[in-house]
């Protein structure tokens, strides 16, 4: 009986957190309509601390940090939603952003090869392709139970070894979006005449450049730029993806 009432109690916390964190929402897009940026911002962001994390939530955020010329946390909210959900009107607001960046760094262009890999993992997420995975072979097996089971002729094997196969290569590619997710730390610039100093060469970075995490320093981090140098900022200057 404890064990129902426990249950009960936390599935309830779960519908008045997820009715709180929707009227919150709401708020805050009436704030932004209003065009009081600076206090939808806010909302938003409490939302993220109170662990609510969607797709829209951050698109909306990035809205918000671009209409109030924060460019660097605009690209940060616009990277964070198309992390979760790469959808088309997130990635033409990031690139309309990216426009925004003061002097931005040219990316050095990977082989045809690796372009041609990390645009096509890319495509969805860990979750999608998991599940996209656990489709094929769904489908693979209803097949195979069909071709065994109830030898049905008109169905052949190579058709289940060829789902198979897919189901193999979607979980691949699923593994493959989590480790980069997990591993490869990339950050954005969120200060504006950011220091950088390379080989005892200081530069200033522009916010909302996209860089590369390869160690953590302390105070400092060392970080490597789109077009391969490698140097150290302000930990502060650089907000995680």
């Amino acid at each position: 009986m404890k064990k129902i009432v426990y249950i009960l109690s936390i599935v309830l916390l779960s519908f008045q957190s997820f009715a709180n964190n929707n009227i919150i929402f709401d708020k805050a897009n009436q704030l932004y309509h209003q065009k009081k940026y600076d206090s939808s911002i806010i909302l938003y962001n409490q939302m993220l601390m109170d662990n609510y994390c969607a797709p829209n939530l951050y698109y909306n955020l990035g809205n918000a940090y671009y209409q109030n010329h924060q460019i660097g946390l605009a690209i940060w909210s616009y990277e964070k939603a198309i992390q979760l959900k790469p959808q088309k009107e997130y990635i033409d607001n990031l690139k309309l952003t990216q426009k925004r960046i003061k002097e931005d760094i040219t990316k050095v262009d990977d082989i045809f090869f690796i372009r041609w890999w990390n645009s096509l993992y890319s495509m969805l997420t860990v979750n999608q392709w998991a599940i996209s995975a656990l489709i094929i072979f769904i489908i693979g097996m209803t097949f195979l139970f069909l071709k065994l089971i109830l030898k049905r002729s008109y169905i052949s094997k190579p058709i289940s070894l060829c789902l198979f196969i897919g189901s193999f290569v979607f979980l691949l590619f699923a593994f493959v979006r989590l480790y980069n997710n997990t591993y490869h730390h990339y950050g954005i610039i969120i200060i504006p005449e950011t220091e950088f100093i390379s080989n005892k060469q200081k530069v200033y970075l522009s916010e909302g450049i996209k860089v590369k995490l390869i160690s953590d320093l302390g105070k400092e981090i060392e970080v490597q730029l789109p077009d391969g140098r490698v140097g150290k900022i302000d930990e502060t200057a650089y907000k995680k993806i």
